[in-house]
């Protein structure tokens, strides 16, 4: 059995180990170039609605305002 103060010790150097190559695997490769797609849109967009509709009874409307 062995001594628990060495069991820590190992799980503390294995946790450091995990991170160590997790940060390896997130910093960019040889040429310094990142594998991140970047993508910026700007729209300016008028939208105009129609609505037709023939009714019989009685009618809620309700728009929400924003």
């Amino acid at each position: 059995m062995q001594d628990p103060n060495q069991v820590w010790q190992q799980q503390q150097m294995q946790m450091q180990q995990q991170q160590q190559m997790m940060q390896q695997q997130q910093q960019p490769q040889d040429d310094g170039k990142s594998d991140t797609l970047k993508l910026r849109l700007d729209l300016n967009i008028e939208v105009e609605v129609t609505l037709k509709a023939r009714l019989h009874g009685d009618l809620t409307l309700s728009l929400l305002d924003t």
